[in-house]
């Protein structure tokens, strides 16, 4: 039997709490961390201030949550490609795939 699908509101909360693969509570504060410190050396060079001090240390902690997100999301490829889980599901009735056919993805069993 097949499972239902997953509901929206269940697969965000999933995916938001932390422990679960991928991490968009990762995500969201480095890349905010991230363009917060563009647009602050965007500002300095407008108006010739300098940079605040607390700049290197913002990019430091933003480009290490961007970094946890990224390891995050190969484990759970790593993890999805050993359960047989496809990372993108595919449609089978595309007329681009039928030409070529889609890879059998399963484990082989012994």
């Amino acid at each position: 039997m097949s499972r239902p699908a997953e509901a929206p509101l269940a697969r965000l909360r999933r995916v938001m709490v932390p422990g679960t693969t991928g991490g968009v509570y990762t995500l969201l504060p480095g890349a905010l961390g991230f363009f917060v410190v563009l647009a602050l050396y965007v500002h300095s060079y407008a108006t010739g201030r300098p940079m605040p001090g607390v700049t290197g240390e913002l990019l430091t902690a933003s480009v290490g949550m961007l970094g946890v997100h990224t390891l995050r999301g190969i484990s759970a490829d790593r993890a999805n490609a050993a359960n047989g889980v496809t990372p993108v599901p595919a449609d089978p009735t595309d007329p681009a795939l039928a030409a070529e056919g889609l890879p059998d993805l399963r484990p082989r069993e012994r």
